[in-house]
């Protein structure tokens, strides 16, 4: 028997769970021994546990669940992203702060007219959307750099979902469409796994219309999943290729008053 338990997994003996004020981070544990009829065991191949770890992954983002896939996030890799970001943000912050008079005495053949043209177009840099706004919904990176594994998994986790991007995008649009009507992502199918040692390339394909089938002129390339085993347990890589979208697109009919 294959067990897959996520992080989130926590007794809850006489504790409701709405009382419950934080998600404990548990294990994924896989059994990875079945009994057979003479009574020894025998180890479950790993092309097995990690299909397992990535259909858990794909049925909770399909429902929408952020927070219980992302206890099948690989947390190690996933903390070095969030440092890594919180890194760029900040950069990003110290180059936007630089002034007139510090590039000059930094360059004295340096002409103010070139400094202050330096000093605007780094103030133009700083006015965009910062990094960790874009992948966290947080534009403060010290915030982020503060905030808890899980939660960090399951702000980047929705706010890379086409559900989200396609309710911003109708909020910024101001198309009078209700929000509730967008649609729920297709299910998936997995298409075969190769496992080369402690990692594991899960290949999947989202149910689409006959347009885009594999044999079709515009059919699409299958998703890429990339697993790791540590500990005898399976983890999906935080990348970008997880997601499905590649941009948003809103019709508005708008009609004259």
């Amino acid at each position: 028997m294959l067990i897959v338990q996520s992080r989130n997994s926590a007794s809850t003996s006489g504790t409701s769970i709405a009382t419950i004020g934080s998600w404990v981070r548990g294990i994924i544990r896989l059994a990875l021994f079945a009994p057979i009829a003479s009574g020894s065991a025998q180890r479950i191949p790993d092309s097995i546990a990690a299909r397992a770890v990535g259909a858990s992954f794909l049925n909770a983002m399909q429902a929408g669940d952020w927070t219980a896939a992302q206890a099948f996030l690989d947390h190690a890799a996933l903390e070095r992203f969030r440092q890594w970001a919180v890194a760029q943000a900040k950069s990003r912050s110290t180059i936007s702060s630089v002034t007139v008079e510090g590039l000059m005495m930094a360059d004295t053949a340096l002409p103010r007219a070139v400094a202050e043209y330096y000093v605007k177009r780094s103030k133009n840099i700083g006015r965009g959307q910062s990094f960790v706004d874009q992948e966290f919904g947080i534009a403060n990176p010290d915030s982020v750099a503060r905030l808890p594994i899980d939660t960090v998994g399951a702000r980047w986790l929705e706010l890379h979902d086409e559900r989200w991007l396609t309710r911003r995008a109708i909020r910024e649009s101001n198309c009078p469409h209700p929000v509730d009507s967008v649609a729920r992502p297709p299910a998936t199918h997995q298409l075969g796994i190769i496992v080369a040692d402690s990692v594991a390339y899960l290949l999947y394909e989202f149910d689409v219309s006959e347009l885009f089938r594999a044999e079709a002129v515009y059919s699409r390339s299958p998703h890429v999943m990339l697993l790791r085993r540590d500990r005898d347990a399976w983890w999906v890589l935080p990348r970008s290729d997880l997601f499905s979208t590649m941009g948003i697109m809103i019709s508005c009919e708008v009609r004259p008053k």
